[in-house]
């Protein structure tokens, strides 16, 4: 599995789907979440993978669309046991971007910058 596999690409998709499919399942957001544990995490065959994961968590519980899925995510961020310079490549992220005066203002630019990514990630995936 390496950052740009189709594996992982689809992991964080299933990631980001939020809506339940049928009444009485879980989306496949929680299913996906509810598969991250400690082991799994660190059986990632590289870092490079470990830190798309993170950062895939970390922009989920800035727009999580309710309290569940961001205690969902707050829960599996708990459970993997991070090492400081992994959290510290995500902080990094954050001040080197736009400086914001309030919360609400950075999570506006992070969804920004997210939805970005997204329109760019589809641009890549339509061409042959």
């Amino acid at each position: 599995l390496q950052p740009s596999h189709q594996a992982l690409q689809l992991f964080q998709k299933a990631m980001g789907i939020w809506g339940k499919p049928c009444e009485g399942w879980e989306s496949p957001q929680t299913m996906a979440l509810k598969q991250i544990t400690k082991e799994f995490f660190y059986s990632l065959p590289s870092p490079a993978v470990r830190q798309t994961l993170l950062s895939t968590l970390f922009d989920l519980q800035v727009i999580a669309p309710n309290p569940c899925v961001a205690k969902e995510i707050s829960h599996v961020l708990k459970v993997i046991s991070l090492q400081a310079e992994e959290v510290a490549v995500e902080l990094k992220k954050f001040t080197q971007s736009a400086p914001s005066t309030s919360v609400r203002g950075a999570k506006k630019l992070r969804r920004e910058t997210l939805q970005a990514k997204g329109t760019q990630r589809s641009a890549t995936d339509s061409e042959p």
